[in-house]
């Protein structure tokens, strides 16, 4: 029973901040917000879409940060890495401690010679195995 309470007071705290994402047009209407940070604020898939189109208007956002959403699934880190590809203005992603694993990493990494302005990934505290390690290092990697 105690799991239950739990599981509701989780959904409805992400469910509050994927909704709160929905206000995003007010940033867009700022030309002055250069750095952006959402870490540890709960982001779910659904709130990771609604930052996704702010970064396919190319907003002036120079830096994001993510730090710390673990609730973000596949399908926002794939959305995520399809709005950075077209995206020219921002310069750094810190996407640390987001429980992100090799699948991921590596679709950040192919990803990477099609997106033109990101300068930093901080990928530190995730969930990356040997192998992920080795393809960060890798100098075959295409990886900023």
């Amino acid at each position: 029973m105690a799991r239950k309470l739990t599981d509701r007071a989780e959904v409805q705290q992400q469910t509050e901040m994927d909704r709160a994402m929905t206000g995003y047009g007010e940033i867009s209407m700022q030309p002055r917000v250069q750095y952006l940070d959402l870490g540890d604020c709960g982001l779910g898939d659904v709130g990771m879409l609604q930052l996704t189109a702010l970064l396919r208007d190319n907003v002036c956002l120079h830096g994001l940060s993510l730090t710390g959403n673990s609730q973000v699934g596949l399908l926002g880190w794939q959305e995520l890495i399809r709005a950075l590809q077209g995206n020219t203005q921002l310069r750094s992603l810190a996407v640390d401690y987001c429980g992100i694993k090799d699948e991921v990493l590596e679709m950040f990494l192919e990803s990477s010679n099609h997106i033109s302005s990101l300068i930093n990934i901080d990928f530190e505290g995730n969930c990356i195995s040997e192998r992920g390690e080795k393809l960060l290092r890798s100098p075959d990697s295409s990886s900023k």
